[in-house]
């Protein structure tokens, strides 16, 4: 059963990494994403592109480091279910984070290109 979180996990990086390159080519090379909005839905901070495109796959990574490590290591399969639920909904909730985040940083991009124009 170890195999299948193994799979979902990097099936789940492979998507934050395609999707992530797919923003990179569309975005302009010299662009800053919002990474975070305030309450008024204006962007606090920024990052660069690349920095802001490999946040989440890099995160993503580490996450399901951590949560696969402890049943590898031990080979203890008495959690393995709630661990597979865990790890599926987390690979959920980044995939779905990661296209939302890019959205909006792109939405907010071409707003801004346009009003320089």
């Amino acid at each position: 059963m170890i195999w299948v979180m193994f799979v979902i996990s990097v099936a789940t990086l492979l998507v934050l990494v395609v999707v992530s390159l797919a923003a990179l080519l569309k975005l302009p090379a010299d662009a800053r994403l919002p990474m975070q909005w305030g309450l008024s839905g204006k962007p606090t901070w920024f990052a660069s592109r690349s920095a802001a495109l490999g946040l989440t796959p890099s995160l993503a990574c580490l996450v399901f480091a951590a949560m696969l490590a402890p049943s590898f290591f031990s080979g203890d399969a008495v959690l393995e279910p709630s661990l597979s639920a865990s790890l599926t909904l987390a690979a959920g909730v980044f995939v779905l984070v990661h296209i939302a985040h890019i959205w909006l940083a792109v939405r907010h991009v071409d707003r801004h290109s346009l009003r320089r124009d």
